[in-house]
């Protein structure tokens, strides 16, 4: 039999327990000294030290089944570490082997679980509020995906196969180019404060990136925009920069299509929050260098979304706040909307219909949808109306930002949202308002994830308050 997902996640424990028990006995076994026996060891043999360096090895590295000890003896006897010291080494080296094993274990447990479970979501017709990542399918019969994963860990390791990160562009820039072009000088004034403020608003900072890759991050950025800001007549020169600095992130496996995507958006953010106006000299050259960035991006944004069902639980964790972040951007938003509109649209014809393609709240006998026609409702729309909310026909009087505020309480309130997002909080169904109102799919969760994003709550919130309080 196969094991079910039940059965991996125990495993994945069982590992995990292992784990910690081994990093607290290698702990109580290490001594300064061993540094010493590493480095004649790896002197007397360098593959040594793939099998025991752990600071940013390779997890798809092949490793040995047992330590060699016949090799592990020479560098002891090189340094002079012989009896009880040289037994604790040789067991501390064992240890390291064995937690490395249990790390690709788990590595390639966390696939099985991801595909395992995406594949039962596909099936169950889940589709949770938030950023989500394509499932990866296996066809091939049952004896033969154990082996596929691993070649798929190995794959995402690595950054080879379907995870390979490429710079696709239809054509270079041409830096030559610019001295023809006569784009002339222009200022700018910017700065990547609203960007860092976005991230922190989302634990980017902290919960994807830590201190470390922060300041990374604004390095790169802050090099870049000084590079712009002296050489606005070069556009193809920007360009190429930029791409050179892109380009060199391909080949860093899983972090460098994550920086490059933040390089990326950040510079958007910088272009578009700057001080030039339309009509001002090289706000069309602005413009264009924005647009060019965001063919990049989504590019990135797309492969990221593909083939993010290789990160387990863990991954997931810190990766929670990145895909929040990038869901209630322009860019992440319709890339979701264009890889899941099929489920999309299925989902619509799944919810309940007005009864008249007409109905609507500026009618004379209003025809509600069976949802919203229900004397709870009713009794909710009758206080709203007290409230200036509504007038006698339903119509609402207020602003979209108000309206998506009322429908996310009703939602809540009744339970209308299809299980759990990816905090845990309850599903938002947008569409009952929507559709009674005419408006385009997405109209209020849009203007609800503006509220989120500025933290500024719409006029007459109270009153929304004081009517679900």
């Amino acid at each position: 039999m196969p094991d079910q997902p039940t059965d991996l996640k125990a495993k994945w424990d069982e590992n995990k327990a292992q784990f910690e028990r081994l990093c607290t006995e290698q702990e109580d076994l290490y001594d300064p000294k061993f540094e010493s026996v590493f480095t004649a060891l790896y002197e007397i043999d360098p593959d040594q030290r793939e099998i025991y360096n752990t600071r940013g090895w390779d997890m798809g590295a092949a490793l040995p089944e047992a330590v060699e000890t016949d090799t592990l003896n020479q560098a002891l006897q090189a340094v002079g570490v012989l009896g009880d010291e040289a037994a604790r080494f040789v067991r501390y080296a064992e240890v390291v082997l064995q937690g490395k094993k249990i790390m690709q274990s788990n590595a390639l447990l966390n696939l099985q679980i991801e595909m395992e479970k995406h594949q039962r979501q596909h099936t169950e017709r889940v589709s949770p509020e938030g950023w989500r990542f394509y499932p990866i399918h296996i066809i091939a019969p049952q004896q033969f995906h154990a082996p596929i994963c691993e070649e798929l860990q190995r794959q995402a390791l690595q950054g080879d196969g379907i995870f390979k990160n490429f710079t696709e562009i239809a054509e270079r820039p041409d830096e030559a180019l610019d001295v023809f072009l006569g784009v002339e000088v222009y200022n700018v004034k910017c700065n990547f404060q609203l960007f860092l403020s976005k991230l922190q608003k989302y634990r980017v900072t902290g919960g994807t990136l830590g201190k470390k890759f922060t300041h990374n991050l604004f390095d790169i950025l802050n090099e870049i925009a000084n590079y712009i800001k002296n050489n606005t007549d070069k556009p193809q020169g920007i360009r190429g920069h930029i791409l050179s600095i892109v380009e060199a992130l391909d080949n860093v496996p899983i972090w460098g299509r994550i920086f490059q995507i933040l390089i990326l958006q950040g510079l958007i953010s910088l272009l578009e929050n700057c001080t030039l106006n339309e009509g001002d000299n090289g706000f069309n050259e602005a413009q264009d260098l924005c647009n060019w960035l965001g063919e990049l991006l989504s590019d990135k944004v797309c492969w990221f979304a593909m083939t993010g069902a290789v990160y387990g639980d863990e991954d997931w964790e810190r990766l929670q706040p990145l895909c929040d972040f990038l869901y209630n951007t322009d860019i992440g938003r319709a890339v979701q909307d264009c890889i899941f509109k099929d489920e999309a649209t299925d989902e619509a014809t799944d919810e309940e219909q007005p009864d008249s393609p007409e109905a609507g709240p500026t009618t004379d006998t209003p025809n509600l949808p069976s949802k919203l026609n229900t004397p709870e409702v009713l009794g909710i729309f009758a206080e709203a109306q007290k409230l200036g909310l509504m007038d006698e026909q339903y119509k609402w009087l207020k602003g979209l930002q108000l309206l998506a505020c009322f429908a996310r309480e009703m939602s809540l309130k009744f339970k209308w949202g299809k299980g759990v997002n990816g905090n845990g909080e309850p599903r938002i169904s947008w569409q009952p308002f929507e559709l009674f109102y005419g408006l385009k799919k997405y109209t209020l969760r849009s203007n609800y994830n503006d509220i989120q994003k500025t933290g500024q709550q719409p006029t007459d919130s109270a009153l929304i308050d004081q009517l679900f309080k």
